[in-house]
């Protein structure tokens, strides 16, 4: 554009010569003037071409989001049901965050946009395409980008974050296993990507991992007895199956479970606007929340804080 300015407005004659007489200053004088006009205005349309950024955006993973939409409360301004056959850690994490952002006086617009992937929602987090995660990450992994991001005080603290080995329905070898050196004779499944559930594993001292890119396909693995368990949390309902859909489904190893040593946090980019406004109202939400015992009861309702299981066994640590 400033070149095709330049071109437009170009003196014809020598400049030097403009410049020894009075209607050449006056020349040069006129359409610096207009250039410069042109310059402004151009630039100001320009600007003003450029969206507005007016809503929060909240980064959560697609299949979390799909869940939501079948769960979704009408006003977070009251205390919603946590308690829902869809509802699970994640889509619970959803609804706190929202709730803990009106509790906090946060009064911007919000917008939930889906986002493929763990590590890419952290990554559109430090590079300001999204304002904070609607669901959960591993509190290290947000403090290795302290200078981008935020995090909250923690949702799910060290050792709250229990799980059960879940292996395919009715494969008895698997599921009789109840001591640590048995199970350590077993194949579990995880995502490389998954650098706690990979970490936990290894410590736990398993050497031999089967890896898959994604949940489903991991549930494939197990189901095709490729893997013999992976690691999953509890859901919520009278049942600890988890639908691994055609009518199929995953059943945990029964009485033991483990827990991640790691607690799990919102994570707020300091790249976008909002973020010191949306961060503030979050802090002050989610303390509220956690004095009223509104977090602790979420997490029970769908099942991630699990009654049944309770009394199980915790194999590791």
């Amino acid at each position: 554009m400033v070149d095709r300015l330049n071109a437009l407005f170009q003196v014809k004659l020598p400049l030097a010569a403009k410049l020894h007489c009075g209607s050449g200053r006056n020349y040069v004088v006129r359409h610096l003037i207009v250039y410069l006009f042109v310059f402004y205005l151009t630039n100001s349309l320009f600007a003003s071409a450029e969206p507005a950024v007016s809503s929060a955006l909240i980064g959560v993973p697609t299949d979390v989001y799909q869940d939501y939409l079948l769960v979704e409360p009408s006003s977070f301004y009251t205390r919603p049901s946590y308690a829902h056959p869809n509802s699970r850690r994640d889509v619970v994490e959803l609804f706190l965050l929202q709730r803990a952002l009106v509790l906090g006086g946060f009064s911007q617009a919000i917008e939930i946009r889906p986002v493929d992937g763990y590590l890419r929602i952290l990554q559109q987090l430090s590079e300001g395409k999204i304002t904070v995660t609607g669901t959960t990450v591993w509190d290290f992994d947000a403090r290795e980008s302290v200078q981008d991001m935020w995090v909250s005080d923690a949702m799910v603290r060290r050792g709250e974050f229990v799980v059960g080995l879940y292996t395919r329905e009715r494969n008895t070898a698997v599921l009789q296993s109840q001591t640590l050196p048995e199970l350590l004779k077993l194949t579990p499944v995880t995502n490389r990507n998954w650098k706690m559930d990979w970490s936990l594993l290894e410590q736990m001292g398993y050497r031999q991992l089967q890896y898959a890119g994604s949940w489903d396909s991991m549930v494939r693995m197990v189901l095709a007895g490729r893997a013999d368990f992976v690691l999953a949390p509890f859901p919520s309902g009278p049942s600890l199956n988890i639908d691994a859909g055609d009518g199929r489904y995953l059943e945990p190893i029964p009485g033991v479970k483990v827990a991640f040593p790691a607690e799990r946090a919102f994570a707020v980019s300091k790249n976008t606007p909002f973020s010191q406004a949306l961060f503030t109202a979050l802090q002050i939400g989610l303390k509220e929340m956690r004095k009223s015992g509104e977090i602790e009861q979420a997490y029970k309702d769908s099942g991630f804080f699990n009654a049944q299981s309770q009394q199980w066994l915790l194999i590791y640590p």
